[in-house]
């Protein structure tokens, strides 16, 4: 069980650190195509970046949990 739930903060991590990627690329290239409307592909990068700070913080108290688990799994047994 607690192995499923450090997979799961693990995925929401690795899943903010992807999404912090492309946020990052596209707000790198706003603006430089004829296409493009700049101000919004800024904006909607920012909103990801944003989103993906929220699912690595996420993921990373999940983990924290599962860790927290142990550790009282641990205390018990001792």
């Amino acid at each position: 069980m607690i192995d499923s739930v450090s997979g799961s903060g693990l995925s929401a991590v690795y899943k903010g650190q992807e999404t912090a990627v492309s946020a990052a690329n596209k707000i790198a290239r706003a603006g430089t195509t004829a296409e493009s409307d700049g101000s919004r592909d800024i904006t909607e990068g920012v909103v990801e970046l944003k989103q993906a700070e929220h699912m690595v913080k996420a993921g990373a108290k999940v983990i924290q949990a599962a860790d927290d688990m142990i550790g009282s799994l641990f205390d018990d047994r001792a």
